[in-house]
């Protein structure tokens, strides 16, 4: 390419991950114009001035009784609009877009986050994930290989990967755990950086991460304080184990005097048998 002497060659920005939006459908409801609006656009319409700035000296001097008649409008149109967004929001469309605009927007604020907090330059750098042992094998040996197509290539590497005795693979084994290691003390580094911090707590609130850790141990702590109320509930008290004591030792009494007078009567009922049998004899 032949440069013009003096310019230097304009270098692509790099551009960052795109987020789609989706499309709106036919059928949703258009937030309407404010009371403002609506007098801009009729104050136009009517030959009024085209300058915003002349018309919204004339909005002024209108006063509040003079805007009542469009801010009441707008109102009307504000009321209207959020019932047909409801009524929209129960279709399958409606359903359809909210759930795809909802994860658009939350993948565009994690982005602008990691631009936020880990783009600028004095920002941590995220560690690159070294090769598994598998990988550094490819690295060293795809010279090797002859073949020139592609898929051949890649299968005969496998196949020679597969053939390795497991002390061959161990070379390469141990230096992948070598370069997991240090990755993962970089990582730890990274992570212990503030910039990573606060990028890390967007992310829970973006995702809603530490809400549901919240909820989780909310429903906890009732299911624990539940579970020591049915406790409690189940345990006798102190006042009413002695009144039930109280009230069995009566009973207990009176079976032993019905014990008692069983046993004389068995015995009065002995003796005047045998008394019967004397006097017969």
């Amino acid at each position: 390419m032949n440069h013009v002497k003096g310019f230097k060659a304009k270098s692509k920005a790099k551009k960052g991950p795109v987020v789609v939006q989706p499309e709106k459908p036919a059928g949703m409801p258009v937030l309407p114009k404010n009371g403002l609006t609506l007098f801009i656009e009729e104050t136009r319409k009517s030959g009024g001035p085209a300058d915003l700035r002349a018309i919204n000296q004339l909005w002024v001097q209108k006063g509040a009784e003079g805007q009542k008649e469009f801010t009441e409008r707008a109102e009307e149109l504000k009321k209207k609009y959020e019932s047909d967004m409801i009524q929209f929001q129960r279709t399958a469309e409606g359903k359809r877009y909210i759930r795809l605009k909802a994860a658009a927007d939350r993948k565009l604020r994690l982005i602008n986050a990691k631009k936020r907090f880990l783009g600028d330059a004095n920002a941590p750098k995220e560690p690159k994930r070294p090769a598994s042992a598998y990988f550094l094998f490819l690295s060293e040996k795809s010279s090797s290989i002859s073949a020139a197509n592609r898929g051949d290539k890649a299968k005969e590497l496998t196949a020679v990967w597969s053939s390795m005795s497991p002390e061959e693979k161990k070379v390469f084994e141990d230096k992948a755990k070598e370069l997991k290691d240090k990755y993962d003390e970089e990582m730890k580094a990274y992570k212990s950086n503030p910039n990573y911090k606060k990028y890390e707590k967007t992310i829970d609130v973006v995702t809603g991460k530490r809400a549901r850790e919240i909820a989780r141990a909310k429903a906890k702590r009732a299911a624990m304080e539940k579970a020591r109320a049915r406790v409690k509930a189940a345990r006798p008290t102190p006042g009413a184990s002695a009144s039930g004591a109280a009230a069995s030792a009566p009973a207990a009494k009176g079976g032993s005097d019905s014990d008692e007078m069983g046993s004389d009567s068995s015995s009065s009922s002995k003796s005047s048998k045998s008394s019967s049998s004397s006097d017969s004899d």
